[in-house]
């Protein structure tokens, strides 16, 4: 995976936080958080089979949203990205 498609990956998942946060709820949120869920996949399976180094960014992400077919752990995350507490902007390395 070359550094443009994981600056792309990442500009995707801020976009997306910031989609989730204009939501009402966490279901209208829910094809947001399918959309995340399947980036995870992408970046886990890339770091964890392929060796892929990432950014403090990217680590994050793949750690929080392991879980995210959870739905638990998404009413948490959802709270924790409309409150701006699960904000990886400080990291954008």
């Amino acid at each position: 995976m070359e550094q443009l498609e994981l600056i792309k990956i990442q500009s995707s998942i801020v976009e997306l936080f910031l989609r989730i946060k204009q939501t009402i709820d966490v279901c209208e949120a829910e094809i947001y958080f399918q959309s995340l869920e399947k980036l995870q996949f992408k970046l886990a399976e890339e770091i964890f089979s392929n060796g892929l180094e990432v950014k403090a960014f990217l680590r994050e992400f793949v750690y929080n949203f392991d879980r995210i077919d959870d739905e638990e752990l998404k009413l948490i995350l959802y709270d924790k990205i409309k409150s701006n507490t699960l904000n990886f902007d400080n990291n954008f390395e």
